[in-house]
Protein backbone atom coordinates (compact mmCIF):
# COMPACT_ATOMS: atom_id res chain seq x y z
CA UNK A 1 0.00 0.00 0.00
CA UNK A 2 1.47 3.63 -1.13
CA UNK A 3 1.18 6.80 0.89
CA UNK A 4 -0.66 8.76 -1.58
CA UNK A 5 -0.58 12.14 0.15
CA UNK A 6 3.30 11.42 0.02
CA UNK A 7 3.25 10.29 -3.76
CA UNK A 8 1.43 13.67 -4.71
CA UNK A 9 3.69 16.29 -2.41
CA UNK A 10 7.01 13.87 -4.15
CA UNK A 11 5.02 14.69 -7.33
CA UNK A 12 4.63 18.51 -6.96
CA UNK A 13 8.06 19.28 -5.12
CA UNK A 14 9.53 17.62 -8.09
CA UNK A 15 8.04 19.54 -10.60
CA UNK A 16 8.91 23.03 -8.74
CA UNK A 17 12.38 21.85 -8.76
CA UNK A 18 12.62 20.57 -12.41
CA UNK A 19 10.89 23.58 -13.58
CA UNK A 20 12.67 26.37 -11.42
CA UNK A 21 14.93 24.64 -9.13
CA UNK A 22 17.86 27.03 -10.08
CA UNK A 23 15.26 30.30 -9.37
CA UNK A 24 14.13 28.52 -6.46
CA UNK A 25 17.76 27.60 -5.29
CA UNK A 26 18.96 31.47 -5.47
CA UNK A 27 16.08 32.67 -4.03
CA UNK A 28 16.34 30.72 -0.80
CA UNK A 29 20.21 30.97 -0.77
CA UNK A 30 19.75 34.94 -0.88
CA UNK A 31 17.16 34.76 2.13
CA UNK A 32 19.30 32.83 4.10
CA UNK A 33 22.25 34.30 3.66
CA UNK A 34 20.64 37.88 4.35
CA UNK A 35 19.29 36.73 7.33
CA UNK A 36 22.57 35.73 8.59
CA UNK A 37 24.31 38.67 7.60
CA UNK A 38 21.28 40.84 9.40
CA UNK A 39 21.57 38.63 12.53
CA UNK A 40 25.14 39.17 12.53
CA UNK A 41 25.64 42.66 12.21
CA UNK A 42 22.64 43.40 14.70
CA UNK A 43 24.28 41.06 17.07
CA UNK A 44 27.97 42.80 17.13
CA UNK A 45 27.15 46.32 16.67
CA UNK A 46 24.74 46.18 19.24
CA UNK A 47 27.03 44.53 21.64
CA UNK A 48 30.13 46.63 20.35
CA UNK A 49 28.34 50.03 20.42
CA UNK A 50 25.02 49.51 22.40
CA UNK A 51 23.12 51.95 19.81
CA UNK A 52 19.76 50.59 19.15
CA UNK A 53 19.49 53.03 16.17
CA UNK A 54 22.73 52.05 14.55
CA UNK A 55 21.96 48.31 14.96
CA UNK A 56 18.89 48.60 13.48
CA UNK A 57 20.71 50.79 10.16
CA UNK A 58 23.50 47.94 10.09
CA UNK A 59 20.67 45.05 10.33
CA UNK A 60 18.90 46.76 7.50
CA UNK A 61 21.93 46.95 5.28
CA UNK A 62 22.98 43.74 6.38
CA UNK A 63 19.95 42.16 4.92
CA UNK A 64 20.45 44.19 1.47
CA UNK A 65 23.85 42.62 1.11
CA UNK A 66 23.37 39.40 2.21
CA UNK A 67 20.30 39.08 -0.54
CA UNK A 68 22.73 40.16 -3.18
CA UNK A 69 25.61 38.28 -2.09
CA UNK A 70 23.38 35.20 -1.96
CA UNK A 71 22.68 34.74 -5.64
CA UNK A 72 26.30 34.86 -6.07
CA UNK A 73 27.06 32.68 -3.20
CA UNK A 74 25.23 29.53 -4.75
CA UNK A 75 27.07 28.92 -7.62
CA UNK A 76 30.20 29.81 -6.36
CA UNK A 77 29.89 27.64 -3.05
CA UNK A 78 28.39 24.47 -5.46
CA UNK A 79 31.53 25.12 -7.50
CA UNK A 80 34.03 25.10 -4.67
CA UNK A 81 32.55 21.87 -3.24
CA UNK A 82 32.68 20.10 -6.38
CA UNK A 83 36.22 21.38 -7.39
CA UNK A 84 37.35 20.68 -4.13
CA UNK A 85 36.19 16.93 -3.77
CA UNK A 86 37.37 16.54 -7.62
CA UNK A 87 40.70 17.79 -6.69
CA UNK A 88 40.93 16.01 -3.61
CA UNK A 89 40.93 12.25 -5.73
CA UNK A 90 43.25 13.29 -8.66
CA UNK A 91 45.85 14.59 -6.12
CA UNK A 92 47.97 14.69 -2.78
CA UNK A 93 50.52 17.49 -2.52
CA UNK A 94 48.50 20.09 -0.60
CA UNK A 95 50.32 22.84 -2.99
CA UNK A 96 49.06 21.12 -6.33
CA UNK A 97 45.68 20.60 -4.57
CA UNK A 98 45.02 24.10 -3.63
CA UNK A 99 46.10 25.33 -7.11
CA UNK A 100 43.93 22.16 -8.77
CA UNK A 101 40.60 23.46 -6.85
CA UNK A 102 41.43 26.80 -7.90
CA UNK A 103 41.37 26.49 -11.54
CA UNK A 104 38.62 24.02 -11.22
CA UNK A 105 36.48 26.19 -8.85
CA UNK A 106 36.99 28.97 -11.67
CA UNK A 107 35.86 26.43 -14.64
CA UNK A 108 32.85 24.60 -12.71
CA UNK A 109 31.71 28.66 -11.53
CA UNK A 110 31.73 29.40 -15.55
CA UNK A 111 29.77 26.54 -16.47
CA UNK A 112 27.61 26.58 -13.17
CA UNK A 113 24.92 28.23 -14.74
CA UNK A 114 24.21 25.03 -16.94
CA UNK A 115 25.72 22.25 -15.11
CA UNK A 116 23.05 23.53 -12.02
CA UNK A 117 20.03 23.46 -14.43
CA UNK A 118 20.35 20.27 -15.61
CA UNK A 119 20.93 18.61 -12.52
CA UNK A 120 17.95 20.36 -10.70
CA UNK A 121 15.72 19.14 -13.89
CA UNK A 122 16.96 15.80 -13.68
CA UNK A 123 16.35 15.56 -9.91
CA UNK A 124 12.86 17.21 -10.15
CA UNK A 125 12.37 14.47 -13.03
CA UNK A 126 13.04 11.77 -10.94
CA UNK A 127 11.54 12.78 -7.85
CA UNK A 128 8.38 12.72 -10.45
CA UNK A 129 8.82 9.74 -11.88
CA UNK A 130 9.10 7.58 -8.71
CA UNK A 131 6.33 9.47 -7.16
CA UNK A 132 4.07 8.15 -10.47
CA UNK A 133 5.40 4.73 -10.31
CA UNK A 134 5.20 4.65 -6.70
CA UNK A 135 1.20 5.60 -7.55
CA UNK A 136 1.01 2.80 -9.67
CA UNK A 137 0.96 4.26 -13.57
CA UNK A 138 2.13 2.56 -16.11
CA UNK A 139 5.90 2.79 -17.22
CA UNK A 140 4.74 3.84 -20.76
CA UNK A 141 3.16 6.29 -19.83
CA UNK A 142 5.28 7.72 -16.89
CA UNK A 143 8.12 7.55 -19.22
CA UNK A 144 7.67 10.08 -21.98
CA UNK A 145 5.76 12.16 -19.41
CA UNK A 146 8.64 12.56 -17.24
CA UNK A 147 11.43 12.73 -20.35
CA UNK A 148 9.33 15.83 -21.67
CA UNK A 149 8.67 17.66 -18.53
CA UNK A 150 13.08 17.06 -18.12
CA UNK A 151 13.48 18.67 -20.97
CA UNK A 152 10.72 21.75 -20.71
CA UNK A 153 12.58 22.06 -17.00
CA UNK A 154 16.34 22.35 -18.62
CA UNK A 155 14.83 24.88 -21.31
CA UNK A 156 12.75 26.64 -18.37
CA UNK A 157 15.67 27.17 -16.31
CA UNK A 158 18.17 28.21 -18.89
CA UNK A 159 15.60 30.70 -20.33
CA UNK A 160 14.98 32.33 -16.96
CA UNK A 161 17.85 34.09 -15.74
CA UNK A 162 17.54 35.83 -12.10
Amino acid sequence: MTDVPACVLMILLGSILALWGVQLARILSSIIFSAFLGYIAWKYSYTAWGSLALSIILLLLGLLVGFALGFILLRFSISLVIAYILASILVNNPYHLVALVIILTLLFFALSRVLLSVVLAITGTLMVYKGLTMLGINVIITLPLCIILGIIGIYNQRKRRL
